[in-house]
């Protein structure tokens, strides 16, 4: 909990994340699978720490690994429905 000053100002001042997909992801990395992956793991995992972390980064590896030595990259758009089926 943020405190007041006597003047009634805070000692907190938050400001807003840069949302733009610039900002998260830089128009030169959006051809790649990996750095939307990477985006994934630092919003929506958790941290390091975490056994859930290390489990989808596991998982992540292993698919990227098997697509680039399938499609020979990471372009998205060579991650196909029957790319995925060969996979799982």
């Amino acid at each position: 909990m943020a405190k007041s000053m006597k003047n009634g100002s805070s000692l907190v001042i938050l400001n807003p994340v840069e949302s733009s997909a610039d900002a998260l992801l830089p128009s030169k990395s959006r051809d790649s699978l990996v750095a939307w992956f990477e985006i994934y793991m630092g919003l929506e995992v958790g941290t390091p720490e975490t056994d859930t972390f290390h489990a989808n980064k596991g998982d992540l590896q292993k698919f990227v690994e098997y697509l680039l030595d399938a499609a020979g990259t990471d372009h998205p758009d060579q991650w196909t429905k029957s790319l995925t089926e060969a996979f799982v």
